[in-house]
């Protein structure tokens, strides 16, 4: 009898009798783990995976080792030793910790308990850390760029990113209700969160429909520094890609900003912190006069009076507030650009703008679904966990792209986070990979002296 006359016939089979699927396909999967690392393995082709509906190996499982087979070559866990653990098995500790919203040790156990690591010797986490905590922050952050910039190659054989190309630029926290003082890494946050000091990360990515793709996560330790963040943001960038505009928000309406896209050339659109009377005399006229938008050349600090700055109103405030305001003022918000809003359209602009929110709702579902719980104080140990579930984001993102490129035209193909995911925690097979000797003959940035 077949496999699959088994599994067809599984609901006529009475209860208490013993599912001789289930028996075969747990001898199959020792046997397979058995197999694994000795001189045997390499004489049976990969079985194919026991499916009741006939199929074989999921595509999204299919997908997510094509990715870490071309990723995982940038990342660099090796000291030199004997290697007891694969890249791929130390990996997704940190992968099921996002999965499951804990720490990694607790992952680690989790991990030890699956059906297929019966009598295995599983990776933990101290093993994981001891090839983490060697490293320096500068090796750290060139392997991630090196990690994103690959990924972003693989995407542009899906989608088509146009010659310019639209950016979002944020300060992105990671919180932690600990001694603030226990590193030089943490700062203050802005005020109204119920959390008052955060681990701060300077965040590049594409503003798009089809991919919001994050290619950088850099640490700042200092708001006042994002600056020097952007500087460093834009280099990565333009060996890239031109930057058509970049959206900030509020926290970089300040002069130092201001030159950093002077510098650069770059268009950029940002809102304006609402302190000085010009704004309030703005919204005043235009709402009196009932016009759509009002605007004046601007400079912000000691930037001369060349930019813009306009007014208009804001439907997203009128939303989350209840009842009416205290002041018309309060349902218009304002911008600050080098954009003429007369010639580009101020509603446009604010349109375009409006795009970065999709960013905003992808930094959720990373802090949510991707990013592990951590206590360690060490600045290089949660640049790498940061850096690690920005990178299982985009390459989620990216398996829907191959996702829809290699599905039917009738079939609509789309892995959710947590399946994604799934496929890499409890895949029992896992990979196997090298890594690269020199990660600057992958990346341009890095020839930049210094870029980190």
């Amino acid at each position: 009898m077949s496999q699959s006359t088994v599994g067809r016939i599984r609901d006529r089979i009475e209860e208490g009798v013993p599912s001789w699927a289930d028996y075969f396909s747990r001898v199959k999967q020792d046997v397979i783990i058995q197999m694994q690392g000795t001189e045997y393995e390499d004489w049976f082709a990969e079985p194919p995976q026991v499916t009741f509906d006939g199929g074989g190996l999921p595509e999204v499982k299919r997908i997510s080792r094509k990715l870490r087979q071309y990723i995982f070559p940038f990342i660099k866990l090796d000291r030199g030793e004997g290697v007891k653990y694969s890249k791929d098995d130390l990996l997704k500790i940190l992968a099921a910790a996002g999965r499951w919203g804990c720490q990694p040790n607790q992952a680690a156990d989790a991990m030890e308990i699956k059906p297929w690591n019966h009598g295995k010797d599983v990776a933990d986490s101290s093993s994981l850390f001891y090839r983490i905590w060697p490293m320096e922050k500068k090796q750290v952050m060139e392997m991630f760029i090196v990690c994103h910039a690959a990924l972003y190659r693989l995407a542009q054989d899906y989608v088509d990113f146009g010659g310019m190309t639209e950016v979002a630029i944020d300060i992105t926290d990671w919180p932690t209700y600990g001694d603030p003082e226990a590193s030089s890494g943490i700062s203050g946050t802005k005020p109204g969160r119920n959390f008052s000091h955060a681990w701060q990360y300077a965040t590049l990515s594409i503003v798009g429909d089809r991919m919001p793709m994050t290619l950088a996560a850099i640490p700042v330790q200092k708001r006042k520094n994002s600056h020097l963040a952007m500087r460093k943001l834009f280099t990565y960038a333009n060996t890239k890609f031109d930057i058509d505009r970049v959206y900030l928000d509020s926290g970089f309406y300040k002069t130092k900003v201001r030159k950093v896209c002077d510098d650069y050339d770059v268009g950029f659109v940002m809102k304006a912190q609402e302190k000085a009377d010009a704004i309030d005399t703005l919204k005043d006229a235009a709402i009196s006069l009932n016009d759509p938008y009002r605007s004046r050349e601007w400079g912000v600090g000691e930037w001369p009076d060349e930019d813009y700055l306009w007014v208009l109103p804001s439907e997203k405030r009128a939303s989350r507030r209840a009842g009416e305001p205290d002041h018309p003022r309060e349902d218009w918000t304002t911008f600050y650009s080098n954009i003429d809003p007369e010639k580009f359209g101020a509603e446009r602009l604010a349109a375009y703008y409006r795009r970065r929110w999709v960013v905003e709702t992808k930094y959720r579902v990373i802090k949510h679904r991707f990013l592990p719980q951590c206590a360690s104080t060490e600045e290089h140990v949660r640049a790498i966990i940061v850096n690690y579930a920005v990178l299982l984001y985009n390459m989620w993102q990216v398996s829907n792209l191959i996702a829809d490129e290699q599905g039917d035209e009738d079939e609509d193909l789309y892995f959710e986070a947590n399946y994604f995911l799934g496929s890499i925690v409890d895949d029992s097979k896992g990979i196997e990979t090298a890594s690269v000797v020199n990660l600057s003959e992958h990346s341009k940035v890095l020839n930049e002296s210094p870029w980190f």
